[in-house]
């Protein structure tokens, strides 16, 4: 969907792409960010980075949050990071659809 004010892609999920935090510096997750936003597509935008709890988050706008996920995974760009769990929303909303979890659920 196109913004009418400013031509923007309106992005209508939110993926959250969690790892476990083995005290990667900040300069770390900037280079890991850097190479996300070289391989997401143009309908995707990574909004950002939460550390704390001891994971690493990672958060993507996207319209669709499969294949954005699956272009990453299937990537060399996370392939050192122990991947917790993979889940996506509706903007507009609070549930999240699991895509993968470490744990099974």
């Amino acid at each position: 969907m196109i913004n009418a004010i400013n031509g923007a892609i309106k992005m209508n999920h939110q993926l959250v792409i969690k790892f476990s935090d083995e005290n990667y510096s900040i300069d770390d997750i900037v280079k890991v960010e850097d190479k996300i936003i070289e391989k997401i597509d143009n309908e995707s935008d990574l909004d950002g980075h939460d550390i704390g709890s001891g994971e690493v988050a990672f958060f993507i706008f996207t319209n669709n949050p499969k294949k954005c996920f699956e272009s990453l995974i299937n990537s060399s760009i996370f392939r050192s990071m122990n991947l917790l769990q993979a889940a996506y929303r509706k903007t507009d909303s609070e549930v999240f659809t699991v895509l993968y979890s470490s744990t099974g659920n």
